[in-house]
């Protein structure tokens, strides 16, 4: 599994936001697609929320849509444009995340 990333941004209000990327991959060969859904890191857990093994769970999955914790998704291409998708995030919050993502790379 690729791992998720964790940093932290500033939001528009001065406070500051941890936040997890987790990559997506293609499902038939585990490649990164260099685009990585963002949810909010309230817990300050880390990423293990990604890799641990746990218990299966029953009907827990919810949708993004109806996830508070989801912050969108953002697309970097070899060039290292990016491209974000969502409304929860304004163009500083966003720049801020790309820049994390790119300096990890």
């Amino acid at each position: 599994m690729i791992n998720p990333k964790q940093f932290t941004y500033i939001q528009g209000d001065g406070s500051v936001r941890k936040v997890i990327a987790a990559p997506l991959t293609e499902a038939s060969n585990e490649q990164e697609t260099r685009t990585f859904k963002l949810y909010k890191d309230a817990l300050d857990d880390g990423t293990t929320l990604f890799t641990d093994d746990s218990m299966p769970a029953v009907n827990d999955d919810i949708s993004d849509d109806e996830n508070p914790d989801y912050l969108g998704s953002i697309s970097i291409n070899q060039a290292g444009e990016w491209q974000y998708e969502g409304d929860m995030l304004n163009q500083d919050e966003q720049q801020q995340i790309a820049e994390n993502l790119l300096t990890e790379e």
